[in-house]
């Protein structure tokens, strides 16, 4: 490899080389015309002419065939056979078109004069085969000095010897420079080769990252089918009477359904950042209800621990994701409440005028040490890891994750032993949107868990349930049948279909899984029964923990619902999927 760029470095020159002989030669014509014979002038130029076609078509025949590394020795040689030669054509002409009369002493220097023009041209054209130079260079400067000893006289002697100086110490620096110009081509080669490897390692870490995304991906995916089918059981088992020592173990039961349901929510989190497939949809939200929200969901966890949980929030409105703001929000209140063992947690939300608004989590926890106030956003990084509090390590990082993903500012005030402040800093939203009223509000309430209304607005109505995993089925069964409406369960559409057939009403509703068996997804589930009964406006409701599977049931209209979901919850996206015509849900059939 090295060789092929020392042969095309000379190769690259060879334009020049021509051009410049065909100069000299010209130059040499013009002086040495009347003191040099006509036949031995017109000898010497057309060796030299014959030189430069050759070189002509060497140049032309390079182009359709670069040097490579299989050719690179054999282009090697014929470019030395090719100096030789050159070194030659010049060596003969300076001895015999050396003048003989003492008047052409002149002509005498000026072809001296032109041998070290043409030895420096050989030394920027050439060095870089240092043997090209050599078997152009010897023979040139050989012959300048063989004919001044050919001349005599004190002043010639000087000149052989100024020659053969001259010839030293330019073939030294030819070196010098040659061996400069490997190591530059050798440092080249490395540079290379570490860019390579480096491409190399950085291709092997995006595929271990995307082969990290998948697999966290697919073990959420299925393990959240268990954790759900375990929430609603969970759910249906304290909506009637019970011993209290009862009741605590099943609320402990369901704090334990939460938490690991918040671990698997942040693996999922942590996959769809680390595989770039998470999507901010930034618009303007009113951020007071949106952190009551959260704050009321998440006051039972801090009453549990003896914690108070205060708001403090101004009307505000920011340029935001509502999804990744709620994320956002939900892991530092849960960080605050795990890492804070007495006092209390305050959510603010600030509007600051000219600045833009701020979400802000205050509490008096352990705190954090300024050292580790960089590391503490990285994954699987936990404040007290020796504590045994539980968790990934992963809320902070996600929430760093969405911060850069939104361009919020996250910014981190915390002191061993007082207790953190973590503040978002947000975009307010443009004018436009104010203007035209373009705001999001506060999520749907729902419905405390384990207590339905005495008269349901689905009852007596007709429900389609499609899941392939039987114990979802069957909880999920259980619970709209206690809403008091009618069942049809099914693992795949075609089932379901079948066993609507003598059903003497109109399907209210249709709730599906995400994923169903033999690839079929649950917005293809709710399209076939909307087309088996003509009917484009069936409410659907779609339940999953695959985030492809979410998006695209509420492109489709659907209202989607994450895995593992709650009895309170089901209940209420399934009144919110019926809404929109509440007076046809119980249609008869035609």
């Amino acid at each position: 490899m090295l060789l092929a760029d020392q042969v095309a470095a000379v190769q690259r020159t060879l334009p020049a080389t021509v051009v410049g002989n065909l100069l000299l030669a010209a130059l040499v014509v013009w002086a040495l015309q009347g003191h040099v014979p006509v036949a031995a002038l017109a000898a010497w130029v057309g060796l030299l002419a014959l030189h430069c076609a050759a070189n002509v078509w060497v140049i032309a025949a390079t182009r359709r065939r670069p040097v490579t590394p299989r050719n690179a020795h054999r282009r090697a040689r014929a470019g030395m056979r090719s100096a030789l030669v050159l070194g030659l054509v010049w060596a003969g002409g300076i001895l015999m078109l050396w003048p003989v009369a003492d008047a052409a002493l002149p002509q005498k220097f000026l072809l001296i004069f032109l041998v070290a023009g043409v030895s420096s041209g050989a030394l920027h054209s050439l060095s870089a085969l240092l043997p090209a130079f050599t078997a152009f260079f010897v023979p040139t400067v050989s012959a300048v000095a063989v004919a001044a000893l050919r001349e005599g006289g004190p002043v010639f002697l000087a000149v052989a010897g100024i020659a053969a100086i001259y010839g030293l110490v330019t073939w030294r620096y030819a070196s010098s420079l040659n061996g400069t110009l490997l190591d530059a081509m050798r440092g080249r080669h490395e540079l290379a080769a570490l860019a390579a490897r480096l491409e190399q390692e950085v291709q092997r870490v995006e595929q271990a990252q995307r082969a990290r995304s998948r697999l966290l991906a697919a073990a959420s995916h299925d393990l959240r089918q268990p954790v759900h089918a375990l929430s609603l059981a969970l759910g249906l088992a304290t909506t009637g009477p019970m011993p209290p020592t009862q009741a605590q173990r099943l609320s402990l039961a369901q704090r334990t359904v939460e938490g690991l349901s918040a671990q698997l929510d942040a693996l999922l989190d942590l996959g769809r950042l680390d595989a770039g497939e998470l999507r901010a949809q930034p618009r303007a939200v009113a951020l007071r209800p949106l952190v009551e929200s959260i704050v009321d969901a998440m006051r039972p966890q801090a009453d549990a621990r003896g914690l108070h949980l205060r708001l403090r929030a101004a009307d505000a409105t920011a340029f935001t994701d509502p999804l990744l703001a709620e994320r956002m929000v939900r892991n530092l209140l849960a960080n605050a409440i795990r890492y804070t063992d007495r006092g209390g947690i305050v959510v603010a939300v600030r509007d600051r005028p000219g600045r833009g608004p701020c979400v802000e989590v205050v509490d008096t926890g352990i705190g954090i040490a300024p050292e580790k106030h960089m590391g503490i956003f990285d994954e699987f990084v936990q404040a007290d890891r020796e504590s045994g509090r539980g968790g990934f390590g992963l809320g902070l990082a996600i929430v760093q994750g969405c911060a850069k993903l939104l361009g919020h500012g996250l910014a981190l005030r915390s002191a061993p032993g007082r207790g953190s402040r973590f503040t978002i800093d947000m975009q307010p939203p443009p004018r436009a949107s104010l203007q035209a009223g373009q705001v999001d509000a506060a999520p749907p309430a729902t419905a405390p868990a384990g207590r339905f209304p005495e008269r349901h607005a689905l009852a007596g109505a007709l429900i389609v349930i499609v899941e392939d995993d039987a114990a979802v089925r069957g909880a999920t069964a259980e619970l709209v049948a206690r809403w008091g409406a009618e069942v049809v369960a099914a693992a795949d559409v075609s089932d379901a279909l079948a066993g609507l057939v003598t059903r003497r009403v109109r399907p209210a509703l249709v709730i599906a899984g995400g994923r169903l068996a033999m690839g079929a997804g649950g917005t293809e589930a709710v399209q076939r029964v909307r087309e088996e009964y003509n009917d484009d406006e069936l409410p659907g409701l779609v339940i999953s923990a695959d985030i492809a599977a979410l998006d695209a049931a509420r492109a489709a209209g659907l209202v989607a619902l994450r895995k593992p979901v709650t009895p309170a919850a089901l209940e209420s996206a399934a009144r919110e999927a019926v809404a929109i015509r509440p007076a046809q849900t119980l249609r008869p059939a035609t």
